[in-house]
């Protein structure tokens, strides 16, 4: 279960050598309290509930969370084309909305706070929206309140993995693969449904695709699985003996 403190962690650095102008300096063994940054947070619990798409997460703005209804709306997203940022519609052409847990919107008040009072703390400098036209901020930003750029998720991605696997990870086992992507977060997302049989066109709705199709045809082995469980299932119901499955 995420929680706050899931992102806050002791980490011990081990003892290792380091050069400073030019010369070796022994670093002795010390201890870190190490946290995520809300807006990571924000932004990872957004990746994994909703199954969005970085470019989606990226391009929301704070007229698009409904701390009311505690739903998330997607219409836009954001990519870079010939080194160029631009902003576009959603890959499917097609918006949606996204229930979310307490726990998502909690982080997201928390965070619309925190800049509310950068905004006011940084005046001239500050270059998004200000007063009534506040929501119209997006809700991933750099200090200056513009938006985040569309790659810097991808490398926060890649620091958290590292730090885990170096200083929390307990062995080999416990590591994270270094080939993992963002990206794989939307299929972790689509597994979980998938695994606790929600409904394909549920399954599509969440993820955005355009067709059931896709979603079908992409995750075809997690639904290959849940239509083996479904038959042993019924087996065991209606058979005098338990069934036997083949599970390849």
């Amino acid at each position: 279960m995420c929680t706050n403190s899931s992102f806050k962690r002791r980490i011990l650095h081990k003892a290792h050598t380091v050069k400073r102008n030019g010369k070796p300096v022994q670093i002795k063994e010390y201890t870190q309290l190490w946290s995520l940054d809300l807006k990571w947070q924000l932004f990872f619990y957004i990746a994994l509930f909703t199954g969005a798409r970085r470019g989606e997460i990226v391009s929301l703005l704070w007229s698009d969370i409904d701390f009311s209804l505690n739903t998330i709306h997607f219409s836009k997203s954001t990519a870079v084309v010939k080194g160029e940022v631009i902003h576009k519609n959603t890959k499917t052409y097609a918006t949606r909305q996204c229930i979310v847990p307490d726990i998502v919107i909690a982080a997201a008040k928390k965070l619309m706070h925190e800049q509310q009072e950068a905004c006011l703390r940084l005046g001239d400098y500050w270059k998004g929206s200000r007063g009534k036209q506040f929501q119209n901020n997006f809700v991933f930003i750099r200090d200056d309140g513009s938006q985040m750029h569309i790659c810097s998720p991808r490398t926060e991605f890649k620091r958290v993995i590292q730090i885990y696997s170096t200083n929390i990870a307990k062995d080999e086992t416990e590591m994270i693969p270094d080939d993992l992507t963002l990206h794989d977060l939307r299929h972790t997302t689509a597994s979980i449904l998938i695994n606790k049989k929600l409904d394909p066109r549920a399954v599509s709705g969440v993820l955005g695709h355009a067709n059931t199709s896709t979603t079908l045809n992409i995750y075809a082995y997690f639904f290959h699985q849940s239509s083996k469980e479904a038959a042993s299932i019924m087996a065991d119901a209606l058979l005098d003996e338990p069934a036997v499955v083949n599970h390849r």
